[in-house]
């Protein structure tokens, strides 16, 4: 989760992409669609074998690591980037290859 695909892309993509496509009070139906439509694309680019719901069921299973939530915490005083720079991206590649493996060896078993 702590790759470019993973919390960063929230961080990164939420405000631009949902946000102005939100209508607020009496729209709730809509707001919620857009929501995990954002949320389901997502899960989809880092994880394209599992369904949402497994999905969802392993990011609060990584969600509550401590490598997560120190992420987290970070994200909270820093600003993100929108791309990572060069010398980042095989590290972070390497971190993505890591979550993969790991999402899809919780489920096949």
């Amino acid at each position: 989760m702590n790759c470019p695909k993973g919390i960063r892309y929230i961080k990164r993509n939420f405000p631009n992409q949902i946000k102005p496509k939100l209508e607020g009070e009496g729209n709730e139906k809509e707001d919620l669609q857009i929501f995990l439509k954002f949320y389901q694309d997502w899960a989809y680019e880092l994880a394209p074998n599992f369904d949402f719901y497994d999905f969802s069921k392993t990011i609060i299973h990584f969600g509550q690591r401590i490598s997560v939530i120190s992420e987290m915490e970070s994200m909270e005083s820093t600003k993100i980037e929108e791309e990572p720079k060069k010398s980042e991206k095989k590290s972070e590649k390497k971190s993505e290859n890591q979550f993969q493996n790991q999402f899809q060896n919780q489920f096949i078993q």
